[in-house]
C-alpha cells in the first residue's frame, strides 16, 4: 500500500470513529464496542479483498430487518461495504437491494468515487437514479390523480348548479 493510500485509509477510519462518537451527542443510538469491532473486522476483510468473508460479516450486522446494529451511521457504512462485497462475489441483485436500503435511510447519500471501484460507483448511481425515477413517477401519478379529482369535483359542482 502506498503512503498516500495508507494516509487516506487512516483518515477514513478516524472519520468513521469520530462520527460514531459524535452521533450519541445528537441523541442517536449509542455504538456498542462489539458493533464497532465487528464492523472493523468486516471492513478489514473488505480491504483485504476477502469479499466472501466480508459478505458474511456484514450480513451479521445489517442482513436482517431491522439490522442487528442500531447506530444509523454504522448501518449506512455497513450497507455500503456489504453492497460492494456482494457485487464482487457476483450477487448484484442483493447489492442493489443493499444500496436501495441505504438510500431509503439517507436519500442524499453520495458514494465517494475515489474510495470505491468504478463498478461499485456505477451500480450505486444506477440504483439512485432508478429510485429517483420511481419517485418522480409516483409524484406524477399523484398529481394526475389530484387533477382528476379536481376535474370530477368541478363537473359535479356544475351538474349541481343546473
Amino acid at each position: 500500500m502506498r503512503r498516500s493510500e495508507l494516509l487516506i485509509a487512516v483518515l477514513r477510519a478516524l472519520l468513521v470513529v469520530a462520527s460514531l462518537c459524535w452521533l450519541p451527542c445528537v441523541r442517536a443510538p449509542l455504538v456498542h464496542a462489539d458493533d464497532l469491532s465487528e464492523f472493523e473486522t468486516a471492513r478489514g476483510r473488505y480491504d483485504r479483498h476477502d469479499y466472501a468473508r466480508a459478505v458474511d460479516a456484514f450480513r451479521k450486522l445489517v442482513g436482517s430487518n431491522p439490522p442487528r446494529i442500531a447506530n444509523a451511521l454504522l448501518v449506512l457504512e455497513s450497507r455500503k461495504y456489504y453492497a460492494a462485497s456482494l457485487l464482487f462475489v457476483g450477487a448484484e441483485a442483493e447489492a442493489r437491494k443493499q444500496f436501495r436500503q441505504l438510500l431509503e435511510q439517507e436519500p442524499d447519500y453520495a458514494l465517494d468515487p475515489l474510495a470505491f471501484p468504478t463498478e461499485v460507483v456505477a451500480l450505486f448511481d444506477e440504483v439512485k437514479e432508478a429510485m429517483r425515477r420511481d419517485l418522480d413517477s409516483r409524484r406524477e401519478a399523484e398529481l394526475t390523480q389530484q387533477r382528476e379529482a379536481a376535474r370530477q369535483a368541478e363537473t359535479a359542482e356544475q351538474l349541481r348548479r343546473h
